[in-house]
């Protein structure tokens, strides 16, 4: 129990030597805690996994723990030696760069809806007023300029569902499950690739913070699936138990080769977004081959950490 372990939680040496690690254990987190005990006595060791644990006063403290089983000279484990990094202000500045970049969408949504949209549609206006002139004359290109202000149609909806998706979540308005449904509604229609929403039973999420990260999961993870999988189908779903609320993207294509190691935050830049949007609000993300042999992204929060 060295310094930096005072300055992390607040405890002196003298008030930590023989006391279980657990004190410094949140409630909802004790499974784990066992969970890395088992573990690390068969031998195992922990590495960087990020969690919680808490401060005198009990402050929940972000860390990133390490755990290493202790042997002797016949290889017998005689003690867990542990490393913790404060990783507070790390995820500190996480959330900023997520707050930014919400923002950075939801203006260039409104962009798009305030001031692209509505020059389309004015051209759109135009298109219509030369069909018009042209069929009175007579003129065959007519039916050219009923088709061109037809398709600037099309592109002002398209521009309209993109200014929506970028747009922050509206609880008012329904909440996590209305959200969600309405993004594979969107979806669908944008990229012409059947989306559904299932949710069995209810689930009322009240943290505006928490059902907009879900939400922007969500959405990356529906992008990379109608862009990438090259799927018939792809279907959101959200659940939730006695013990945790869980969000699903599954699709039924091909599903790319790396699964594992983009879980463990390789890929691109939508992959490292979901992992920090996930860690932010205390769930995990699991990416995997499904039964029909595509990709499910699945976001698991524990009912405690709701709380």
């Amino acid at each position: 129990w060295n310094p930096a372990a005072e300055r992390i939680f607040g405890y002196s040496e003298a008030e930590m030597l023989g006391v279980p690690f657990k004190k410094l254990t949140p409630e909802d987190r004790r499974q784990e805690c066992d969970e890395f005990s088992v573990d690390v006595r068969r031998g195992k060791a922990i590495r960087d996994c990020e969690t919680v644990r808490l401060g005198r006063g009990g402050k929940r403290i972000e860390v990133s723990l390490t755990l290493s089983p202790i042997q002797d000279t016949e290889r017998r484990i005689t003690g867990i030696a542990a490393i913790v990094r404060d990783i507070s202000e790390r995820r500190r500045l996480e959330r900023e760069v997520l707050e930014i970049a919400d923002f950075e969408k939801h203006r260039i949504g409104q962009d798009l809806h305030d001031d692209l949209c509505q020059h389309l549609v004015a051209i759109a206006m135009l298109g219509n007023l030369l069909h018009t002139n042209l069929a009175e004359m007579g003129i065959r290109q007519a039916d050219d300029a009923k088709q061109v202000t037809q398709m600037i149609r099309n592109a002002v909806e398209h521009a309209r569902i993109l200014a929506k998706g970028l747009s922050p979540l509206n609880l008012a308005e329904g909440g996590l499950m209305a959200g969600l449904e309405t993004l594979a509604a969107h979806t669908e229609e944008l990229f012409r690739v059947p989306c559904s929403f299932e949710c069995t039973s209810a689930v009322h999420m009240d943290d505006s913070e928490i059902a907009t990260h879900l939400y922007r999961i969500a959405q990356e993870a529906l992008h990379n699936a109608v862009k990438h999988s090259e799927g018939t189908q792809v279907v959101i779903r959200l659940e939730a138990d006695a013990q945790a609320l869980e969000l699903s993207v599954n699709d039924d294509g091909v599903g790319p080769p790396d699964l594992q190691k983009r879980a463990a935050g390789g890929g691109g830049m939508g992959m490292h977004t979901m992992q920090y949007r996930a860690r932010i609000i205390g769930a995990s993300l699991e990416i995997l081959r499904n039964e029909k042999g595509g990709t499910s992204v699945i976001c698991r929060r524990p009912i405690k950490a709701l709380s």
